[in-house]
């Protein structure tokens, strides 16, 4: 798994806090745009990542802050919750 973004193929990265069913984790997961709106990416199709992605989540714009520093990184204040733990 890449931990750099991948901003020539539009891939970003976000910092972002993930209820999984169990618990709380702070992640750091890809991030992508999707005609201007932020869709978190929790599992792309292996093998090699050419695929669309599998798991993703949408975000709110206005809760989406680009870090300073190295171009790519972001982070997110709102709640994420992971689809693959809902019942």
């Amino acid at each position: 798994m890449n931990t750099e973004p991948d901003l020539e193929h539009g891939v970003y990265r976000v910092t972002h806090i993930l209820s999984t069913g169990t618990g709380w984790l702070t992640c750091v997961s890809d991030l992508i745009f999707i005609d201007g709106q932020p869709v978190l990416v929790l599992e792309w199709t292996p093998p090699e990542n050419i695929h669309p992605p599998t798991v993703t989540v949408p975000l709110e714009l206005a809760r989406l802050t680009e870090l300073s520093g190295p171009p790519g990184y972001y982070l997110y204040d709102g709640e994420v919750v992971d689809p693959r733990t809902r019942h």
